[in-house]
């Protein structure tokens, strides 16, 4: 199975100039792609307005936006952890073990 990051990258470059991620060889956001669709437009709608823009250079911004989230939800977990384990409230390291098998699909080293 491809590695997500180097999928979408073949797709994406970033944007030195204004930050976030660029289509390759266009001047089209990866924001801009990702606010069309959530506003309900549909690859291909997008597509037709944006002749320049390829299938899967739309699907780049979107696996690359799955990424982001999911290393915000790891962040978010492991920020939790920190502030139990400074409140005192420490969770065995089974329980821990389990809840990321859970949430993110990690299998426990064996």
């Amino acid at each position: 199975m491809e590695d997500v990051e180097s999928s979408w990258r073949k797709h994406l470059e970033d944007d030195l100039r204004e930050g976030g991620y660029r289509i390759r060889g266009t001047e089209i956001h990866a924001d801009q792609v990702l606010m069309l669709i959530a506003g309900g437009a549909s690859v291909d709608q997008i597509l037709a307005k944006n002749p320049s823009l390829s299938r899967e250079a739309i699907l780049a911004c979107i696996e690359c936006a799955q990424e982001a989230l999911e290393k915000q939800r790891v962040m978010d977990a492991i920020r939790e952890g920190v502030a139990d384990s400074r409140a005192g409230r420490v969770t065995p390291h089974e329980d821990v073990l389990d809840q990321f098998e859970r949430e993110f699909g990690f299998r426990r080293p064996s």
